[in-house]
């Protein structure tokens, strides 16, 4: 694994070269961040092909030796000395200047070629530049053939990401004795390079048509773009405009223009700003991370299922994400039909929450103190969900706030999770059945009010204790080892075992015991259910007694049930049975040209024609109510589309208390 040159590695964002099926290696970015998925801790990893960006690192190679033809082709001398003061550099125009050759300048200082009076102004200037001053200043020189040039000079110093220096950038003017540079034009100059040194990204003074550098600040300088040169030559990298150039519009408009480009695997915000007639300030900044951030951002929450909204408190613009108007159903609204249909999504019960948050951010008040809250929204197709809510203000230097941030995510099923988790502790704690867990190591881990009921041991008397040590459990119907093997091999058992209570008593259980398995599905523990079998115990005892009694009841049942489902099955009638809901309980024989497979279970409203569903619900309805109902005329289609009239008759089935079902009969009307 290795980490891409200029960037640093952590847990979060790193770089390695990968091997794939071919042989070749590929350059792959990881970025990994812990987020919250389904109201637990995971960890969101992404894979970026990064080969491209490799390839454009290579570009960059190229262009620096580019950037060093274009030094020694540049029209004015250009020389760059190190931290000693020693020429590294220097072009063409500089040694034509001179009279000299690379050997005779390069590795030699300055002062060789200055008399005393120059190499002192030389000095003080050097010394100067260590401490970040670039004040032009005049030099004159001795040339090889014994006469003096005079040259403006205006400087640049050279420092590492440290601050230290490193040496001095220059660009040279021949001056001649009819156009030497005036103080008033000296002023005009600096205070140009001034306000472009302010800027903190790439800035130059360029002039239309030619676009031809005028000022170029440090930053500009190192991206290439050095006075006197083409912009679109240096720094765009390039043998003709750039397309994306905005120059001529501002020339012809004269107002600001400014858009984001991506150029050289840099995504810029540019600005295009008008200055006079013949030159304008074109300045860039890169905003590569915080757009790959923002990627980032989008791309996790979207994983994460976490929605987020944007509302810029200068312009007064919102903005919703993709993630966010799936969540409220409006994945085909617009922004300004989804802040107007907002309140009508939102339970009453929660309206009034949601307003007096809407009311503080527009009128900006207390939004340091917004608390988060969940609120239940109801979309359009009635699906309700549980939506938790939270919002934070970004602030300027000042304090003052400039935009708010909210995310919101659909936490419904973790609310019914959280219900369900609820219900089933519940259950387990008011259930009649002793239910316990243990661990890998038969350690117990919990242990519910019915097992200290059964048992006499409290739970914190056997929590951490061996489940076999307290409950002593023998198999009357097979060997332990039998058991264990099963139970291992299947994970799970089920069976009569008799255990020990805490005063020594022996008692009879149904055990029912499963492995319980993390999301690898390796075990962890199990957890046991045992029921009592203490009365079944008696009951079967007393059946043994009267299973002579119970056989010949038995027979006769048996008979008596012969009896009538020979009725049923030979009557012309169709009988059909059904609850309270109309859910089809029996019927005699297949009915419709249906079979009686088809009918179970399913409600009889299913095979009515639309006018007569309600009639037979009501009737159903009376029978329950009133324990009584008028005939009904029916018309039914059988499975190939035949009329058939019947008569259907209502009855109802009763035990001591109330009706537990209707029946209903069908007769052919012929």
């Amino acid at each position: 694994m290795e980490k891409r040159k200029g960037e640093s590695i952590d847990d979060s964002f790193f770089a390695f070269r990968f091997q794939i099926k071919s042989g070749q290696y590929v350059w792959m970015q990881q970025f990994s961040r812990p987020i919250q998925f389904k109201g637990e801790l995971a960890l969101l990893t992404i894979l970026v092909d990064i080969n491209n960006l490799k390839q454009i690192e290579l570009k960059l190679k190229q262009s620096e030796e580019r950037y060093i033809k274009i030094i020694e082709k540049f029209g004015e001398p250009i020389s760059i000395l190190d931290a000693d003061g020693l020429i590294s550099n220097c072009n063409k125009k500089f040694r034509d200047i001179l009279q000299l050759s690379k050997e005779e300048l390069f590795g030699h200082h300055y002062t060789e070629f200055l008399d005393q009076e120059n190499s002192k102004t030389l000095t003080e200037h050097l010394s100067q530049r260590k401490n970040g001053s670039n004040q032009s200043y005049n030099l004159k020189f001795k040339r090889k053939d014994g006469n003096n040039v005079t040259m403006n000079t205006i400087p640049e110093g050279i420092f590492d990401s440290a601050g230290e220096y490193k040496g001095t950038f220059a660009i040279f003017k021949e001056i001649k004795i009819e156009d030497k540079i005036s103080p008033k034009n000296d002023i005009k100059i600096d205070l140009a390079q001034i306000l472009l040194d302010r800027l903190p990204c790439v800035a130059l003074i360029l002039e239309y048509g030619t676009r031809k550098i005028v000022a170029s600040n440090k930053e500009g300088k190192e991206a290439g773009a050095i006075p006197g040169a083409k912009c679109y030559e240096t720094w765009g990298q390039r043998e003709d405009i750039c397309p994306w150039c905005l120059a001529p519009k501002v020339e012809k408009t004269n107002k600001v223009q400014n858009i984001e480009i991506e150029a050289l695997g840099i995504i810029w915000n540019a600005y295009w700003i008008p200055i006079d007639e013949n030159h304008y300030l074109h300045y860039a900044f890169n905003i590569t991370e915080r757009r790959k951030s923002e990627r980032f951002i989008q791309r996790a929450t979207e994983l994460a299922f976490i929605g987020y909204w944007e509302w810029d408190l200068h312009t007064n613009e919102i903005k919703f994400s993709d993630e966010m108007k799936r969540i409220l159903g409006y994945e085909n609204k617009n922004t300004k039909e989804i802040i107007n249909s907002l309140s009508e999504l939102i339970r009453k019960e929660d309206l009034d929450e949601f307003l007096k948050q809407q009311e503080k951010i527009a009128n900006k008040i207390d939004l340091e103190n917004i608390e988060p809250f969940v609120s239940k929204i109801n979309l359009k197709n009635g699906v309700q969900k549980n939506i938790y809510s939270e919002i934070n203000t970004i602030f300027d230097h000042e304090h003052k706030p400039m935009r708010v941030i909210g995310i919101v995510q659909d936490i419904t099923d973790r609310v019914k999770s959280k219900d369900e988790i609820s219900y089933c502790g519940q259950l387990i704690e008011n259930t009649n059945d002793a239910i316990l867990s243990a661990d890998e190591n038969f350690n117990i881990v919990s242990w519910n009010k019915s097992a200290e009921d059964l048992y006499h041991w409290k739970a914190e008397e056997v929590i951490g204790k061996n489940i076999i040590d307290v409950l002593k459990n023998d198999y009357p119907n097979d060997t332990r080892e039998n058991i264990e093997k099963f139970f291992q091999n299947h994970g799970y058992w089920k069976g009569e075992v008799i255990q020990t209570r805490k005063d020594g008593k022996k008692i009879n259980v149904l055990a029912s015991t499963s492995f319980i398995n993390d999301t690898k599905g390796n075990p962890t523990g199990f957890v046991a259910i045992y029921k009592d079998l203490t009365e079944v115990k008696s009951i079967e005892q007393k059946f043994a007694q009267n299973k002579g009694f119970l056989a010949q009841t038995e027979e006769a049942l048996r008979e008596s049930w012969g009896i009538m489902r020979s009725i049923l099955e030979n009557t012309p009638d169709n009988i059909i049975l059904v609850d309270r809901e109309g859910e089809i309980q029996f019927i005699n024989r297949d009915f419709l040209s249906i079979k009686v497979s088809k009918f179970l279970g399913r409600k009889i409203f299913n095979f009515l024609p639309s006018s007569d569903k309600n009639r037979v619900k009501i009737s159903i309805e009376q029978v329950f109510s009133k324990g009584d109902t008028e005939d009904l005329k029916l018309t039914l289609k059988d499975k190939s589309g035949k009329k058939i009239k019947y008569n259907a008759k209502f009855g109802f089935i009763k035990n001591e208390f109330k009706t537990t079902a209707v029946l209903v009969i069908f007769s052919k009307i012929k």
